[in-house]
């Protein structure tokens, strides 16, 4: 029995083997027919080495196409932000130019209406100025009337001369001394006169222009003479800035004696010629209120 049990387990271990070998067998058989069958596959030719291949550049080329529709793409993305900013600019430059419109035409309707305002003003101030000038020569010419009929002087409106209907009268002078100078010989009845004279003056805004004309007495030389008649001038001048308030400048003086002038005594005082009109007096025979000279002895 021992035998036969041993001899049974030399059986089975054989069989064993042999299985084992045989299913080593058939998995090598198997392995090497796959080998082979790949290795069929992936030789050139091979199915499955061509499908491969042919997935290989179909792969490529999708990523080629991929890559130039992401650049396109990419460059229209691009072209579409610069645009979308350009616009955006635009847009604000519109609006700002929209706002400086809409700040101009307040500022314009502001201005016309201030215009408007100022042109009123301004047409008011024109009648009162018109007014007031009409008002003011009427007033200048009642008041030069009324001077005149004090009876001292007479405006030439020709002319602009200022004729003295009473005589403003100097003292006379000593050739032979020194320290006499001019004076008036009747300082009251001078000052009633030249204060109308100086109230002329004012009347006109203009220069006014003394002559002081003088007959030569006797003794001393033409020169002396001239001197006198200029001083004569002067002082005339300064009455009517210290006691009228006639400013200086505004009074220009000249003294002339003997065949220079009149060869007469007389004040000769003329206004500004541009408040008068300006005629050839002589070549008109003198004419309506024109000029005449001073009669002797003034």
């Amino acid at each position: 029995l021992k035998g036969s049990v041993e001899e049974l387990g030399r059986i089975q271990c054989k069989s064993l083997e042999q299985f084992v070998g045989a299913l080593r067998k058939g998995a090598a058989v198997d392995v090497e027919d796959m080998k082979v069958s790949f290795k069929a596959a992936m030789d050139d030719g091979g199915t499955l080495r061509v499908a491969m291949e042919a997935f290989d550049s179909r792969m490529e080329r999708w990523e080629l196409v991929t890559q130039q529709e992401a650049k396109r793409w990419q460059a229209e993305a691009t072209g579409l932000k610069e645009k979308v900013a350009s616009l955006e600019e635009v847009a604000k430059e519109g609006a700002r130019h929209e706002a400086a419109a809409r700040s101009a035409g307040a500022k314009s309707a502001e201005l016309g209406q201030t215009i408007q305002g100022l042109q009123g003003e301004l047409n008011e101030m024109r009648g009162n100025l018109e007014k007031a000038s009409e008002s003011s020569l009427s007033c200048g010419l009642r008041r030069v009337k009324d001077l005149e009929d004090r009876g001292n002087v007479s405006l030439d409106r020709v002319s602009g001369e200022i004729k003295l209907l009473r005589p403003v009268e100097f003292a006379a002078v000593n050739p032979t001394d020194p320290s006499d100078a001019p004076r008036f010989a009747n300082a009251e009845a001078a000052q009633r006169v030249l204060q109308d004279v100086a109230q002329l003056v004012a009347l006109f805004d203009g220069p006014a222009h003394v002559e002081v004309h003088s007959k030569p007495q006797k003794g001393g030389t033409p020169a002396f003479w001239d001197e006198v008649a200029e001083a004569s001038a002067g002082l005339v001048k300064a009455w009517m800035q210290e006691n009228a308030s006639v400013p200086p400048e505004r009074v220009t003086t000249k003294g002339v004696a003997g065949n220079k002038g009149l060869n007469a005594n007389a004040v000769v005082v003329r206004l500004d010629k541009a408040f008068f009109r300006e005629e050839d007096l002589a070549g008109k025979g003198g004419g309506k209120g024109g000029a005449s000279p001073p009669k002797k002895g003034r």
